[in-house]
């Protein structure tokens, strides 16, 4: 039979065990209880055997009052606001590198995708929407396992709603990250294999321009081959827009689409 678990064995394990502190003061109080009855029966229990056993008793009271307040702690952390962990090293590596396409491709969509029409854009672009609802509870899912394992939000924020409210925020800017970034690695890797070339194409409109924008003064919609994309016109086009007319455009084209370089009026 296994012996029951001594005050030494709950320390060594780390959980607070308020039983065994009470048993200790209990003790303690008892054998102070039977030093007052020995001296008073032998007659010594004089002012300085009471001020001893009165020093005796305080001691006693406050190391129970301590322990007890260490273990009150103790449950609020460990219990209550577990440890912040990192994810074990099979899972991390992948999640690092599929964290780092997502949000890679997504650059790229801001910086290279401002220039090049996704041969597919049209299709794509009409699949984003489901895409987007498809992933929402995929995503869900993952963080919150990701959630078990770490308790990133449960130590970072105390109250539920804060984390309900964090989650469903994470949940819904990685699903629009993960549905945009396929478009900025097309566009990269349009660049790097296509072809230079002169080729016709067809602004549809323009955006009025607009000095506010940081990554783009202003935007027009070209037509080639069928796909249409928002072209920044910044550094490829000077001079007046020709709206509803064929242009030139002088860039890269590949099987993914073209990248524009330059665009000229015929």
């Amino acid at each position: 039979m296994s012996s029951a678990p001594t005050s030494s064995d709950a320390s060594s394990s780390g959980k607070p065990n308020t039983r065994d502190a009470f048993a200790q003061a209990d003790s303690e109080f008892e054998a102070a209880f039977q030093e007052v009855v020995k001296l008073e029966s032998q007659g010594g229990l004089d002012a300085a055997a009471r001020a001893r056993l009165d020093e005796r008793l305080h001691t006693i009271s406050k190391k129970l009052e301590k322990d007890l307040a260490d273990q009150v702690s103790q449950i609020s952390s460990d219990d209550v606001r577990p440890k912040r962990r990192i994810l074990p090293r099979q899972f991390l590596v992948p999640y690092i590198a599929a964290l780092t396409f997502v949000i890679g491709g997504a650059l790229l969509e801001t910086t290279v995708g401002e220039g090049f029409i996704f041969s597919g854009s049209t299709q794509y672009r009409l699949a984003m929407p489901w895409l987007f609802g498809l992933l929402i509870p995929i995503l869900a899912l993952k963080w919150f396992l990701i959630e078990r394992v770490t308790h990133q939000l449960q130590t970072s924020y105390r109250y539920w709603s804060h984390r309900i409210f964090v989650f469903s925020g994470m949940v819904a800017l990685t699903s629009a990250l993960v549905v945009v970034s396929p478009l900025g690695w097309a566009a990269l890797l349009g660049q790097t294999i296509g072809s230079p070339s002169r080729v016709e194409a067809t602004i549809i409109s323009v955006d009025a321009p607009s000095r506010y924008r940081f990554v783009c003064a202003q935007r027009a919609h070209l037509e080639f081959n069928g796909a249409t994309a928002r072209i920044c016109l910044d550094g490829r086009l000077v001079g007046p827009v020709p709206v509803g007319e064929k242009v030139v455009v002088v860039g890269r084209v590949s099987r993914l689409g073209l990248c524009v370089d330059r665009i000229e009026r015929q």
